[in-house]
């Protein structure tokens, strides 16, 4: 037996009979650099201890990278969310659809990688014209304190070329919102993949649509759930937000009569500006953001008064397991 044949005998046992000249030269190398490595650390085991610690937490991680792409995940430190968020707008032009949860300290924070995320966004909207939208799950309370941190927020969104909206977290419906799903994601051209932060853990995890992964409908669904919520957007959103639905047709009808239902509660109070009656504010100047942010703090206020009633949304959602 050679000393390719010794060193491969083992795949013999995993079933695999047959490996390409390629695959065979690139184990033969990962094994021959393995081999290097092992004997550096030998060598460097009293002069320089701390570089085999190095070179073991650098070879854990990408292990681990391995065995997440093997099972259709992307799985690295939140600290590589640039640059896997860079790979990935390279590969996915089309559509950038996402969702932020009480995130404004993030997006406002100078310390933050907020700026340089919105960069990669914006420079696929330049230059390949991403459609893309941000739905923001924010407080109440937020929206009455940190009013011109939201209108900085959403002026450059605007910029960076995202349709925006502000979905209200009190009106989203209960059984929505508790999901185990983070309302924290970024959908990759609808249903290719999809981006998470995972807190528990500090990664930053892609799902990708293969044989072996999950469904990504779980987090299509949530985008949609989350539509009636959303009273305050920008004209890009209205225009962009539909490619993101899983079933258009079905979803749309399901979306007007959540909205239906909520538009008669808010009958005196104010006017629904967009043409479809889905959304109650809508942004078309930039310069009047900061209005409009001001004018939802107020019709939120009226319309969750004691003698007013939440909408009943259950009978029309569908459940995600």
């Amino acid at each position: 037996m050679n000393r390719m044949e010794r060193r491969t005998a083992f795949l013999d046992l995993a079933g695999i009979k047959s490996i390409p000249k390629a695959i065979q030269s690139e184990i033969e190398e990962l094994m021959k650099f393995r081999h290097a490595l092992r004997k550096l650390e030998s060598q460097t085991q009293q002069s320089n201890e701390e570089f085999g610690d190095i070179a073991v937490g650098i070879l854990k991680e990408q292990t681990r990278q391995l065995r997440g792409l093997s099972e259709g995940r992307l799985n690295v430190p939140r600290d590589w969310k640039i640059i896997s968020t860079q790979k990935l707008m390279n590969h996915y032009k089309e559509r950038f659809d996402a969702v932020s949860e009480d995130d404004l300290n993030y997006w406002a924070s100078p310390g933050s990688d907020a700026e340089e995320y919105l960069q990669i966004a914006e420079s696929s909207y330049r230059q390949h014209r991403t459609q893309m939208t941000r739905i923001f799950v924010v407080s109440l309370s937020d929206l009455k304190l940190k009013t011109a941190s939201v209108d900085r927020l959403l002026r450059r969104q605007e910029q960076a070329g995202i349709g925006w909206a502000v979905a209200i977290r009190g009106e989203v419906p209960y059984e929505v919102k508790h999901r185990e799903i983070p309302l924290d994601f970024v959908l990759h051209n609808g249903n290719k993949a999809v981006s998470l932060s995972r807190k528990r853990d500090r990664r930053y995890e892609t799902i990708f649509a293969t044989d072996n992964a999950d469904g990504l409908g779980p987090y299509q669904q949530m985008y949609k759930d989350l539509i009636p919520a959303c009273w305050l957007v920008n004209q890009r959103f209205i225009d962009n937000y539909k490619g993101a639905l899983p079933d258009k047709s079905r979803d749309e009808n399901e979306i007007k009569e959540l909205t239906q239902e909520r538009n008669k509660r808010l009958a005196g109070l104010t006017e629904i500006e967009s043409e479809d009656k889905v959304f109650v504010l809508v942004v078309t100047k930039t310069e009047d953001t900061a209005v409009k942010v001001k004018k939802l703090v107020k019709l939120a206020n009226d319309y969750s008064r004691p003698t007013r009633r939440k909408v009943n949304y259950p009978a029309v959602l569908r459940k995600v397991s």
